[in-house]
């Protein structure tokens, strides 16, 4: 039987939450389907809390000074009385762990690396690795079809509590995003099996994890005066038809790497070939102001590399400086996310000065944006959070019929949340007519991998990728990570992180 998903201007939602222990991320978006226009209620279903997740839980609210109105909080009652239980049959029911409390035509669950409800995402953040969570819709036609997927970013997954707040928080994303699509029609996924239901964690794997995360801290306590472990350098080589942007790999001869007085680090590199002469823009960032600058430096045909000299300083800090051409100009996007905003600069004269030439998009807080010019319209892609998610997972995309704008945020943002593929590394390119964007790959720890996206759809409507390669720094870099990759000309330029003794 074919589904033919209907259409709704306003949803009937039953949102299922623990009677136990209802969380704020249920109460976020109960709060968002209604600012949306639905009618939403909340209905109780059986504990899912396990008591060694509580049990480590209490242990890290403590370590860590944890306070209330976490994502994974429990929710008041005075939250929960704004969402009193829908009288009458609701359109739709939320129901993240498949307990099937509440009937109805159309359900959603949650899925965790493949198993049904929270056990298995419990189980994958004990073992410090994010889960890969999707949301099933179950239809009046008795079919099970998977309609979205996400996977979130852990930015510190030796804190549980946290981790499981990321989880929480993405989580409410993917499911409001899955019920935009369900009342507009577009809900119609291919048919999945029902997924298994996944044992809760034991005791043993909670304490283990307690016991590994206090001494991953004192650890950190230990190093953190001798050494850094965020130390990013710059690489580059000389390319003759045998580019990443050519081969769709990575080659095997050597890179150069840019010497530095261990002061202060290199990333982001961009790169202008004009004249014979490779102009590499690059995030400096010294660790005794800890605040990002713009550094220029040159590499001439025999592959030398000059002294980088800082060109751009803003109170606020900089890094990812998107650099090109148009119309005899040559223009800057660095990131300056920490401003909210996404600037545009002007090179006056090139590569010393750079002046402000218009402010693109303001508040938002939009990372590493990176420009496409393709179909009759600029396309500006970049990691878009509200302060509290992840930097790393979620990519949102912005419009305009002309480079100084007006901007529009694209309807389905984040169009991606992913945090092996979602935050950009670097400027897109072809190959046999075939779009590419290189992505980070940061499931391991921020900017561990990077990843080559094949561009499927693009519209102002709707966005798809597929991952075709990930590359892992190779050996001779010395390096632990791997986040851009950039190429004009002869030149391509590369970054890698690995720890560095203090001077």
């Amino acid at each position: 039987m074919n589904f033919q998903p209907r259409t709704f201007r306003s949803l009937r939602i039953a949102l299922l939450a623990d009677r136990d222990s209802p969380l704020m991320w249920q109460v976020e978006l109960a709060e968002r389907l209604r600012a949306a226009g639905h009618d939403v209620g909340i209905a109780f279903a059986p504990p899912v809390i396990s008591k060694p997740v509580a049990l480590l839980q209490g242990i890290e609210q403590r370590l860590y000074r944890l306070g209330p109105g976490r994502a994974s909080s429990i929710a008041d009652a005075q939250a929960l009385a704004a969402f009193p239980k829908l009288q009458g049959d609701p359109d739709l029911v939320i129901d993240p762990s498949g307990c099937g409390a509440v009937p109805a035509e159309n359900r959603m669950t949650l899925a965790c690396d493949g198993a049904a409800g929270e056990a298995a995402a419990f189980a994958s953040l004990l073992r410090g690795r994010p889960p890969v969570l999707t949301v099933d819709l179950l239809t009046r036609d008795g079919m099970r079809r998977r309609i979205g997927q996400a996977t979130p970013g852990l930015e510190e997954p030796h804190i549980f509590s946290r981790s499981f707040d990321r989880v929480c928080e993405r989580v409410s994303d993917l499911l409001f995003n899955c019920i935009r699509d369900f009342a507009a029609g577009l809900a119609s996924g291919e048919a999945v099996a029902e997924s298994a239901t996944a044992p809760q964690p034991g005791m043993a794997s909670a304490l283990a994890f307690a016991a590994g995360s206090f001494a991953d801290r004192m650890g950190r306590r230990v190093l953190r005066p001798l050494a850094v472990d965020e130390h990013w350098r710059l690489g580059w080589r000389m390319v003759s038809g045998d580019g990443v942007a050519e081969t769709l790999s990575l080659p095997v001869g050597p890179y150069n790497f840019l010497d530095d007085d261990r002061k202060r680090f290199f990333a982001d590199p961009f790169v202008l070939w004009r004249d014979g002469v490779a102009h590499v823009l690059c995030e400096e960032f010294p660790y005794e102001t800890r605040k990002g600058v713009i550094s220029h430096f040159t590499i001439d045909p025999q592959g030398r590399a000059s002294t980088p000299c800082v060109v751009l300083e803003r109170p606020c800090h900089l890094s990812y400086p998107f650099v090109f051409e148009r119309d005899g100009a040559i223009f800057m996007i660095p990131e300056t996310s920490a401003n909210g905003t996404v600037e545009l600069y002007r090179a006056d004269p090139f590569p010393d000065v750079w002046k402000l030439e218009r402010i693109l998009i303001e508040g938002v807080k939009f990372g590493d944006a990176t420009l496409l010019e393709r179909d009759g319209l600029f396309w500006l892609f970049g990691t878009i959070t509200d302060g509290r998610r992840s930097t790393w997972d979620a990519l949102g995309i912005f419009f305009a019929e002309k480079l100084e704008g007006p901007w529009r945020a694209h309807p389905a943002n984040p169009v991606l949340i992913d945090a092996g593929s979602a935050r950009p590394a670097g400027a897109f390119f072809e190959n046999g007519g075939v779009l590419y964007r290189p992505a980070q790959d940061c499931r391991d720890g921020y900017g561990a991998k990077l990843a080559i996206c094949r561009v499927d759809l693009l519209d102002t409507e709707r966005y798809a990728q597929t991952i075709m390669h990930r590359f892992e720094p190779p050996a001779g870099w010395g390096g632990k990570a791997f986040h851009t990759l950039n190429r004009s000309g002869p030149v391509e330029v590369v970054d890698t992180k690995g720890w560095l003794r203090k001077v």
